[in-house]
């Protein structure tokens, strides 16, 4: 499996970066996931959102999850920040 972080502005993919998950698991733990979204951050410069258990439960459920600016402690130039599971 694989993590793909996209920024999006107006529904437009304005970055994106894939980093690789960990090997021969189907299901991501949420140290996994939080670990992921920090790494994804780190690649494209962002700052780290706050994740809420809403989260955790999207990724579980979706094998995505979207960060608007109320999950930011600072402003942000874009739209949303998405993490997805790429599974192989």
């Amino acid at each position: 499996m694989r993590f793909w972080g996209i920024i999006r502005t107006d529904h437009r993919v304005i970055n994106d970066t894939i980093i690789p998950g960990p090997l021969k698991r189907e299901v991501i733990d949420d140290v996994q996931a939080e670990l992921a979204i920090n790494e994804l951050c780190r690649l494209l410069d962002l700052s780290r959102p706050v994740i809420l258990y809403k989260h955790f439960k999207e990724i579980k459920n979706f094998g995505r999850t979207v960060f608007k600016q109320p999950d930011f402690m600072e402003p942000i130039a874009f739209d949303a920040f998405e993490m997805e599971i790429i599974p192989e």
